[in-house]
């Protein structure tokens, strides 16, 4: 029969002294695996062996266990034969003094004040986008039909004789109307907005047009002794202006005192308001066949050499009769007219 020998046992102080090693190294293994950044050496020198293996094992404090952000920061542990204890934080991963902000925060305030800085730099005018409506569209005329301008024809805003012009319709010139009248006034389509012209100046068709800018040749039965003195040009535009103007019954002609009137080249139809501006536009547009050369009227001047330039205005000479108030002043070159 085989006998087995009996294993020796270990000596009663070596048993021992592992025994409390193992106690005291199960706590420690479970609070280095619930806090990370705990490091415990708890190997017993060699020469202690079979002695007491607690007195080699370091307590666990509030004072051992390092933040959990800094363990990167904590300085390996030394390999010597005694047991160490865990390194505390360096100075540069201490926590910043009560009251003043971390270095996370201080970032986050600069990240809010560049944004409200941005929000107060944005243009004034990009707010007013969000804010009140802006006014509706004037709505376009209805045009109900369509005229023909027997005379140039100013364009209003309003249907008032002192309402602001916007452009002017030449002679012959198509007008799309609409049914509106209001007074002299008729509402018509112009640039497709809508303005004002006299109604008395829209005609039905071309034929009407040459009608009524026909030039009578025949002499004025409301004045007289008017002709004498004047240039072939200037009877024409006082006949033209009798026959087609009948509100008109004073007129001035050859004069002494030099310039036009002096030369016979020159007729005065007395007469103003929008009478008066009638007859400048009227005489404007047939230019060629009266033989004008110049148009004096409410102290603005029309010339054939800058006729592109429209009305300009004149300098003030002190009365309504020296600036055209109260007249038209027609210049003619004296023999030129076309027809």
């Amino acid at each position: 029969m085989t006998s087995h020998r009996p294993r020796r046992a270990m000596p009663a102080p070596v048993a021992a002294g592992l025994t409390r090693v193992a106690r005291v190294a199960v706590p420690i293994l479970l609070v280095s695996t619930g806090v990370t950044g705990v490091v415990v050496s708890a190997w017993p020198a060699e020469s202690q062996v079979g002695t007491r293996a607690l007195s080699a094992v370091p307590s666990v404090g509030p004072s051992t266990l390092a933040p959990v952000a800094n363990v990167s920061e904590a300085p390996p542990p030394t390999s010597t034969s005694q047991p160490t204890s865990t390194s505390q934080p360096t100075p540069a991963s201490a926590a910043p003094p009560a009251g003043q902000p971390t270095p996370e925060a201080k970032d986050t305030i600069s990240d809010l004040s560049e944004a409200k800085t941005e929000a107060m730099a944005k243009p004034k005018a990009e707010a007013t986008l969000t804010g009140s409506p802006s006014p509706k569209p004037k709505p376009k005329p209805k045009v109900t039909d369509t005229k023909f301008a027997s005379s140039a024809l100013n364009v209003r805003i309003k249907p008032t004789e002192n309402a602001k012009v916007v452009g002017e319709i030449k002679v012959g010139e198509k007008v799309s109307v609409t049914d509106t009248v209001k007074g002299d006034y008729r509402y018509i389509s112009f640039d497709k907005q809508g303005y004002w012209v006299k109604k008395k100046y829209l005609v039905d068709n071309k034929t009407s047009v040459a009608a009524a800018a026909g030039i009578s040749s025949q002499p004025c039965s409301r004045s007289k002794g008017v002709e004498s003195g004047l240039t072939a040009d200037a009877v024409k535009v006082y006949r033209g202006i009798c026959a087609r103007f009948p509100k008109v019954t004073s007129f001035g002609g050859n004069r002494s005192g030099g310039g036009n009137h002096g030369s016979g080249r020159a007729i005065d139809a007395m007469v103003d308001g929008a009478d008066g501006a009638a007859i400048a536009s009227w005489v404007r547009a047939n230019a060629k066949r009266l033989g004008v050369s110049e148009v004096i009227y409410a102290q603005r001047i029309w010339t054939v050499q800058r006729g592109g330039d429209g009305w300009r205005s004149m300098s003030d000479r002190g009365s309504a009769t020296a600036n055209h108030y109260d007249h038209v002043h027609v210049s003619v070159y004296g023999t030129r007219a076309s027809s």
